[in-house]
């Protein structure tokens, strides 16, 4: 109210939004039967050789089928974004809001990567961010350039998932 006096202030309907989010999720394990929820309205799909499953040029005229379907039969928009991993997925699918539709090929991960936060990156907390910037690592380009050991020694496993991220290899 401090910030915004003259808003209108609505109570939310979160039976709806479990209704929706339900639905939602039902329609796509239609799709695959790899559907990890992670919200309410965010999940992961293993959508690996979906695409021939039904019948489709690629992955991406897929993915436009599902928004499509989503927005027909739910009514709501969806942004979905394509990559090797759950991770370069997410940051694909951040970059592609509102109700946007993205995919970066293998090949092209690393160099998609580069110039992103580290931080930017689900799972990265504070503690994490402080121990990178501490190694002089802000952006997945600086990981490129940090000895895997060094990432290992830092963070276990989350410095080896970075580095094989950084590099296109996750």
């Amino acid at each position: 109210r401090r910030l915004c006096p003259r808003g209108v202030l609505c109570r939310p309907h979160y039976g709806d939004y479990r209704r929706l989010s339900l639905e939602m999720f039902r329609l796509l394990r239609r799709f695959t039967p790899m559907l990890v929820p992670i919200s309410i309205d965010e999940a992961f799909m293993d959508m690996d050789q979906m695409d021939r499953v039904f019948q489709c040029r690629s992955l991406l005229e897929l993915a436009g089928r599902i928004k499509k379907k989503v927005r027909d039969e739910i009514g709501l928009p969806v942004t979905m974004g394509i990559g090797c991993s759950k991770l370069c997925a997410k940051l694909v699918t951040d970059h592609s809001k509102p109700d946007g539709l993205r995919e970066i090929p293998p090949e092209k991960e690393a160099e998609f990567l580069a110039p992103h936060l580290v931080e930017k990156l689900s799972g990265i907390g504070r503690r994490r961010v402080r121990a990178l910037q501490a190694l002089g690592i802000e952006t997945f380009a600086d990981v490129v350039h940090a000895p895997l050991k060094q990432l290992e020694k830092r963070l276990g496993w989350i410095g080896t998932q970075l580095w094989l991220l950084a590099h296109g290899l996750y």
